[in-house]
């Protein structure tokens, strides 16, 4: 039987647990601690994603030159490509293992959420120095 439009659905449109009001109430009811993790997940997801982008664009900015790197140890392997990257990475590495150890704190969680704020902060950075370079 069909649901007026101003009723809210029992969930029972054919597939148990799959139906719009029967996902959201199975989200809605997971415990705090599982909605934290799966938050810090998705962020550090983000991380990753403007971590990557921030090498790339590293990388790209040293090719072309004028370009000065502000993070001191990050300046310091400029000239070695491997080095950078392999650096890069092992710091990503580094913050996401202790974000997921720490996962269920709400500090931590916060901290995750300051980290991406200054990751998209940085793309955004990047993206107006490339556009001053634009001709």
């Amino acid at each position: 039987m069909m649901a007026n439009p101003g009723e809210i659905s029992d969930g029972n449109s054919g597939v148990p647990g799959l139906s719009p009001p029967g996902l959201l109430r199975r989200l809605i009811s997971l415990r705090p601690d599982i909605r934290r993790t799966r938050r810090v997940v998705l962020l550090l997801g983000l991380l990753w994603l403007t971590g990557a982008f921030d090498l790339a664009l590293t990388l790209f900015a040293q090719r072309i030159g004028g370009f000065a790197e502000k993070n001191p140890i990050a300046h310091l392997l400029l000239g070695n490509t491997f080095a950078l990257i392999a650096f890069k990475l092992s710091a990503l590495a580094l913050a996401s293992a202790i974000f997921i150890k720490l996962r269920r704190h709400r500090l931590a969680e916060a901290a995750c959420w300051g980290l991406c704020a200054v990751h998209v902060a940085l793309a955004l950075v990047w993206l107006s120095y490339y556009n001053t370079l634009a001709p």
